[in-house]
């Protein structure tokens, strides 16, 4: 009973099983899952230092906006 509970947590399929398995990248299809373009390169880089600069700054711009409006209101 107990050697049944104890190996359910296991693998059932043996590791060299595993490590035989055909695994192969078809290049064509390889871009096709990610979520931007990477044809026009000065576009994705734009994009990049856009989306980065911005979410790096946020918090920055919610301190400097809530400092400035308690500043107003005292």
């Amino acid at each position: 009973m107990a050697s049944e509970d104890s190996s359910r947590g296991f693998c059932r399929e043996p590791a060299d099983k595993i490590a035989m398995k055909k695994t192969t990248i078809n290049p064509g299809t390889y871009r096709d899952p990610l979520p931007f373009n990477l044809k026009n390169p000065y576009a994705f880089t734009a994009k990049f230092f856009v989306f980065s600069t911005l979410t790096f700054m946020s918090p920055f711009l919610i301190v400097l906006y809530q400092m400035g409006k308690s500043a107003r209101t005292s």
